[in-house]
């Protein structure tokens, strides 16, 4: 793989992110409802969502989904109701609060598995990956070692708009700190955290 191909794979990646996906909601919902430090420990359950997602889609999970149709609905389903409940949760959810709900959302309550789930519930992303990364690899090289390279850059993108989204949604919180206008927008990224659940749902393997 050359300098060119990597470059060309860098900015294909980065122009992926310009559409939030469920991830970037998620994190933009996250930092609205319950601040910039809650979002930040969300940020190791979606690494390791991500890395665990490519590296099975890459050890032939993806291709198993693209051959399979029950088995791309199941897991398309569950995700999908995944990203249903997250929405829900949070439009039910005060995103101002008193001071005591404030310091129990601020406590230790876990947010590794919940972002680890949105990552690895997601039967798209795992055909989209056995069909976008062999796209930047050299056959005439040897292929693990590009695969990684490959795998830990888009996962260093991916994380890098995750935090960028949690600094948006962070912005907007304070933007609209003790104001209606926080409780719009917390409605707004659950709305939005519905219908990405309902666009998953009704998604076609290609």
């Amino acid at each position: 793989m050359t300098f060119e191909t990597y470059m060309t794979f860098v900015l294909a990646s980065s122009a992926l992110m310009v559409v939030p996906g469920p991830a970037m909601l998620f994190m933009i919902g996250l930092a609205l409802n319950d601040g910039l430090y809650r979002a930040f420990l969300a940020l190791p359950g979606l690494a390791l969502g991500l890395v665990a997602s490519i590296s099975v889609s890459l050890l032939g999970a993806g291709a198993i989904l693209l051959a399979s149709a029950q088995l791309f609905t199941a897991l398309k389903l569950i995700g999908a109701a995944y990203l249903i409940y997250l929405g829900i949760r949070l439009w039910v959810s005060n995103p101002g609060g008193t001071t005591e709900a404030k310091e129990r959302r601020s406590g230790k309550k876990s947010l590794f598995w919940p972002a680890f789930l949105v990552a690895v519930l997601n039967p798209k992303a795992l055909i989209f990956y056995i069909a976008f990364l062999p796209q930047f690899v050299d056959a005439k090289t040897a292929g693990l070692p590009q695969f990684l390279v490959l795998g830990a850059t888009f996962c260093f993108i991916a994380i890098l708009a995750a935090v960028i989204s949690a600094f948006a949604g962070s912005g907007l919180r304070k933007g609209a700190k003790d104001t209606p206008i926080l409780g719009v927008l917390n409605k707004c990224g659950a709305g939005a955290m519905v219908a990405s659940g309902i666009i998953t749902a009704s998604s076609a393997r290609n």
